[in-house]
């Protein structure tokens, strides 16, 4: 009898462990991988919201199935170790020095989604539109709406490449002083 509540146990654990695992980055977290756990959830549901406020749906397959199946097979990865007896340390599982170290880079793919993104909202206005008296009225509201983000996102980008090429050119001036 003694055996047989143990197995239920166990089952139960890991169902409960399955059903963790299946939200990316929540298992990580139960293991007391807090930043791995996060920086796995943040991609996942960072990456739908995103996409989706450039108005890029059609992308959210390409972040949220490999973050997905990544965060899955990390979880039983790190339970199995665990499970061993083998520590594990709470590692990031992408460094964000890549990001902060290539702003131009950074610049041009906002440029790229940010202007993807407005010819989307653009070509949404025909989509939602009705008229009244002549006047093109629900479309542009949401043209109008469905057009911040990317606008924005624009803007950093250049942003981000005139501020690279500025400083570039700061370091190349005080480098031929």
């Amino acid at each position: 009898a003694e055996q047989k509540h143990v197995e239920r146990r166990g089952f139960w654990n890991r169902f409960f462990f399955f059903i963790i695992a299946c939200i990316p980055g929540a298992a990580q977290m139960q293991m007391g991988l807090f930043k791995r756990g996060m920086q796995l959830m943040i991609t996942f549901i960072g990456g739908i919201v995103l996409i989706s406020y450039v108005n890029m749906e059609s992308f959210i397959p390409l972040i949220v199935i490999p973050t997905w199946f990544f965060s899955f097979f990390d979880a039983y990865n790190g339970r199995k170790k665990i499970l061993e007896g083998i520590g594990l340390e709470d590692n990031e599982v992408y460094s964000y020095d890549f990001i902060l170290e290539n702003k131009r880079i950074l610049g041009a793919v906002l440029l790229v989604f940010g202007f993807m993104g407005m010819l989307n909202a653009i070509d949404n206005l025909f989509y939602n539109s009705f008229y009244i008296f002549g006047f093109q009225v629900n479309g542009l509201y949401w043209m109008f709406k469905r057009a911040i983000v990317p606008l924005i996102f624009v803007l950093a980008g250049f942003a981000l490449i005139h501020r690279t090429n500025k400083e570039k050119q700061e370091f190349v001036e005080t480098e031929e002083n």
